[in-house]
């Protein structure tokens, strides 16, 4: 109970003299080459032994007055040591309870575990650089000099925005000179932790159409395979392995965000708005149906070998049967709505279905047919020759091109 009281009087001086008294062993100096290892190292800190605490004790917490045992220290499967009492319902990390214990703000909890346990963090001038550019480039992302010269760009990501910062600033917490593919950082993780990283809770597809619109964007490198160094390489297989995954955690790079960057990516951006594609419909076959292979290769490149492949013959027969109703629709009257595609294949297909698929293949039947999707208005009637005036003019039509 001394050893307890001690070092809680301790901790809540912040005395790092007292406090390395009190130590079971002399910490022997450690030198941490990224943020992350230095927090995870700092998580996993013997809290039992930092506390002075052993087994269920009575809540050290300095709002709680607890006279029957409810607290403890447990460990999570990422190795941090939590402190947690069941009486107040509140759980701690190492740096939280010392904040909250002697009242400071956090950075002063953290340089305080810091000299006790002689932990340094070392980084080299890269390190520091490229740390700063990723957290300059998520700023650039709020900032009116976006927003002006890239407005279409400014406009796609609006409501993913959020995702791509929290990479930005998430991944710049691990950048260290041992993870470097042509001179840029690089990082890897998997589905769920970018899901966590980003806020999303469930919603598988919801990354996915994040990463793959980053990624088309020139916003997020998905490194291919030969780039991968061998050592995380193998790293990567044995976690896929281990968890009898279909393919390898993913690895990204990030280059810096500028003028130069995103001057093709706002002409995506463009390309995209022209075919009102949405989310839902941005994915490897509209990637594949809408450019080419290669572009695949890069926005998906664990799926060199399905894209050689191309798109498979049930998505084959639905876009037949869509260009089949067009063009029916086109030879009657002149012009066609993907509204009437859908109901004319109800029977067949799913409305949510045939609307995905319109998104995943209009593009590719505009080009290969000399097609265009107008809005219908006044002067577009006009000019494609529409003689119907019940259709709204806000609506979007698909014409055959006017040469």
């Amino acid at each position: 109970m001394k050893d307890q009281t001690e070092k809680i009087e301790a901790i809540k001086k912040l005395d790092v003299v007292t406090m390395k008294s009190l130590l079971e062993y002399e910490p022997h100096p450690v030198e941490l080459k990224s943020e992350k290892e230095l927090y995870d190292y700092i998580n996993s800190i013997d809290l039992e032994e930092y506390l002075g605490i052993h087994g269920k004790v009575c809540c050290i917490l300095p709002d709680h007055d607890d006279h029957t045992p409810s607290a403890h220290v447990y460990t999570t499967d990422d190795k941090t040591q939590i402190y947690k009492c069941f009486g107040c319902n509140h759980a701690y990390t190492i740096v939280s309870i010392t904040e909250k214990l002697a009242r400071c703000k956090r950075h002063k909890a953290i340089e305080f575990i810091k000299k006790v346990y002689n932990l340094e963090l070392v980084q080299s001038d890269w390190v520091m650089e490229q740390k700063q550019l990723m957290i300059d480039s998520a700023n650039y992302l709020d900032s009116n000099d976006f927003k002006i010269t890239f407005p279409e760009l400014s406009k796609l990501i609006r409501t993913r925005k959020h995702h791509i910062k929290a990479m930005l600033l998430h991944f710049s917490q691990y950048v260290n000179d041992g993870m470097c593919v042509n001179e840029k950082p690089f990082f890897y993780a998997s589905y769920n932790m970018l899901m966590n990283v980003c806020g999303i809770k469930g919603d598988r597809n919801a990354l996915s159409q994040s990463l793959t619109l980053f990624a088309l964007l020139n916003m997020v490198t998905k490194l291919q395979i030969e780039d991968i160094p061998e050592k995380q390489l193998n790293k990567a297989r044995e976690i896929a392995a281990q968890y009898k995954l279909k393919k390898l955690t993913g690895f990204y790079s990030f280059e810096e965000y500028g003028t130069i960057l995103f001057e093709q990516s706002e002409g995506i951006a463009r390309t995209l708005k022209e075919n009102s594609i949405t989310l839902k419909g941005l994915s490897r076959e509209y990637i594949l149906r809408t450019f080419d292979p290669n572009l695949a290769d890069k926005i998906f490149p664990q799926y060199k070998r399905e894209n050689r492949k191309g798109n498979s013959p049930k998505s084959d027969e639905h876009t037949l049967d869509i260009t089949e109703c067009l063009f029916y629709l086109l030879d009657k009257k002149g012009y066609a709505t993907e509204k009437e595609i859908v109901h004319m294949l109800g029977n067949k297909y799913s409305y949510d279905q045939t609307e995905i698929q319109i998104k995943k293949s209009l593009q590719e039947m505009m080009l290969a047919y000399g097609l265009v999707r107008v809005k219908a208005s006044g002067s577009n009637k006009m000019k494609y020759g529409i003689t119907d005036n019940e259709i709204s003019y806000q609506s979007y039509i698909i014409c055959r091109d006017i040469i």
